[in-house]
């Protein structure tokens, strides 16, 4: 190995073995055995060779403490091809000897303990021995990099639910500082199978709720940044969305009468306006579910009123929309300041 890291080195600096044995104190064919593996060089000229090949004596002896990428890649690469034909003993064996060079790499041991844990999870060879080699290789990582923590606590929790072992899952799931499995998911999984359904329910019910929240949040602002660049087909079928979103998840319907509203002012639709501000005023006054689905049901909240101050805002913004899109059309239209009006609280 160190013959080989000799002859690159010397490559890179267009040396020639004669020039490097001269500044070494050796004889050309000396480097010439050193390069074929043939012999390697005394312990006392070890110092000044690092030095004429500018390199330090860990590089001189390839004592890297990570894998590159691609020597990780083809590792792991290698491990995942003889999963299914290999023991759970005999990839551990090939890990440990991989990690003999490497003692310090972090991402060496991570991604082993990933593919082992898989490996007997998809031969449901779980049991406490395996687990126990998977456990090391954590632990290992954890020492090399404290980085890894979450990463490592998400494969733990995988295996003791595998093991069934609920209430110890359940204390790694509150060690997770930015964990990157869905939470809500292990606990319901976990609460379903130490027999609270109900409870389990309860979670995904909140979860769902969230979940539809966030993307009618999301859908909002992709359908308003569409019609500032001016694509009417994204801004057209981020409104449809919106549509079924509060259709079939009973969202508020301010959602769906907003955009109404801003395809009739698009429009220069004076009847439309007028018919959506109505509906707008309504909504804005009248007592909101969270959502009327009953998909939901099963989440305690009561029905509130709009808060004042959001309704005067909302109220604001569209008096400010109808003054300036499309040329204010609807600037001086006694109706719809009427209606502006009476929308007051």
């Amino acid at each position: 190995m160190i013959g080989e890291v000799i002859r690159q080195r010397r490559l890179v600096l267009n040396m020639t073995q004669a020039e490097l044995a001269e500044r070494t104190g050796v004889s050309a064919p000396a480097v010439n055995k050193w390069e074929k593996g043939m012999s390697c060089p005394d312990v006392m000229i070890l110092p000044v060779l690092a030095r004429v090949l500018k390199m330090d004596m860990n590089d001189l002896f390839d004592f890297r403490k990570e894998m590159t990428v691609e020597e990780l890649g083809t590792f792991i690469g290698e491990l995942r091809a003889s999963m299914l034909s290999s023991t759970a003993e005999e990839l551990y064996d090939r890990i440990r000897g991989k990690s003999r060079e490497y003692p310090g790499d972090a991402k060496l041991f991570f991604n082993s303990a990933a593919i082992l844990n898989y490996a007997v999870f998809i031969k449901d060879q779980i049991n406490e021995q395996n687990v126990g080699m998977i456990e090391e290789l954590l632990q290992e990582t954890e020492a090399a990099d404290p980085l890894y923590h979450d990463a490592v606590n998400e494969i733990r929790v995988s295996m003791d639910l595998a093991l069934e072992k609920y209430d110890e899952a359940e204390e790694i799931l509150k060690k997770l500082r930015r964990p990157s499995i869905d939470l809500d998911m292990v606990k319901a999984q976990i609460c379903s199978e130490k027999g609270k359904p109900e409870e389990a329910m309860q979670i995904m019910t909140r979860s769902v709720y969230v979940s539809v929240n966030e993307i009618m949040n999301r859908v909002l602002k992709l359908r308003a940044l569409a019609d500032q660049c001016g694509n009417e087909t994204i801004r057209d079928e981020a409104s449809y969305v919106i549509h079924q979103l509060v259709k079939v998840f009973g969202l508020w319907e301010f959602y769906d009468i907003e955009d109404d509203l801003a395809a009739a002012l698009r429009k220069r639709d004076r009847e439309g306006v007028l018919k959506a501000m109505k509906e707008v005023i309504r909504i804005l006054h009248e007592p909101y579910s969270f959502s009327r689905s009953l998909l939901f049901e099963g989440i305690s909240r009561k029905d509130q009123t709009v808060d004042k101050e959001l309704v005067r805002q909302m109220l604001e913004q569209i008096r400010n929309k109808t003054e300036t899109d499309e040329d204010g059309f609807m600037k001086d239209d006694e109706e719809l300041i009427r209606l502006l009006e009476e929308g007051k609280i």
